[in-house]
């Protein structure tokens, strides 16, 4: 173990948006196709893009689908949006100790501008991947890959953080360990991670310790 670069997934693992976020489908859903899905049902969509996930739910016309949905969110669900316990102190130690840090995220860039703007996060993070950076997205290996190649780092000097089976898939096919955030409501088993961080200031104490210490499960 010797990272020189921790990337996180945003929703989910730095910014709870789950409440916001599907409520905010679940009123597009209900003014465009005229039935109400259960938000159960609706949790898939933390793991797309926005146009992906209009596309599974049958909504042809993405463009006007997204202003729908990104107009609930903003105007009805913003203030349910805040970030993770402990993730700012976490980030703030992890940028102290020289490690590069970096986001790839489904989000489009000008959601991930209002978090910056929301959250104050603009010192922490040198490399951002959003959606319209890559043709494929997550789970697809293309996101790590441009960031491996923007940051000029190898596949083992990276460890990327997320909550998902999506992040999960996209580290491992990149060659990349993969830390879960066990702190979000995911149900990926535990078992598919490389590291399983319980609490966001685990990240910090295994990046703490020496080689020879068991850091699979924290």
């Amino acid at each position: 173990m010797g990272y020189k670069q921790i990337v996180f997934d945003v929703d989910g693992t730095l910014i709870d948006t789950e409440y916001a976020s599907l409520h905010s489908l679940q009123d597009t859903i209900r003014q465009l196709l005229q039935r109400t899905i259960p938000l159960p049902e609706l949790r898939f969509a933390m793991y797309l893009t926005d146009a992906e996930t209009l596309r599974k739910l049958g909504i042809q016309d993405v463009r006007h689908g997204t202003e729908v949905w990104h107009n609930y969110y903003f105007r009805k669900y913003l203030s349910a949006i805040c970030l993770f316990e402990e993730i700012s102190d976490v980030l703030a130690e992890l940028k102290k100790n020289h490690f590069g840090l970096g986001i790839i995220t489904s989000e489009t860039r000008p959601e991930w501008q209002n978090h910056i703007r929301r959250f104050h996060l603009e010192e922490f993070f040198d490399t951002v991947i959003c959606a319209e950076d890559t043709v494929r997205h997550k789970p697809d290996p293309e996101p790590m890959q441009l960031y491996l190649q923007r940051t000029g780092v190898t596949e083992k000097d990276v460890l990327f953080i997320g909550d998902s089976l999506s992040d999960r898939q996209c580290a491992f096919a990149s060659g990349v360990d993969f830390g879960f955030a066990r702190w979000s409501r995911s149900p990926m088993p535990e078992k598919q991670a490389t590291y399983t961080f319980h609490h966001p200031s685990d990240i910090p104490r295994l990046l703490s310790r020496g080689p020879g210490d068991d850091v699979r499960r924290l």
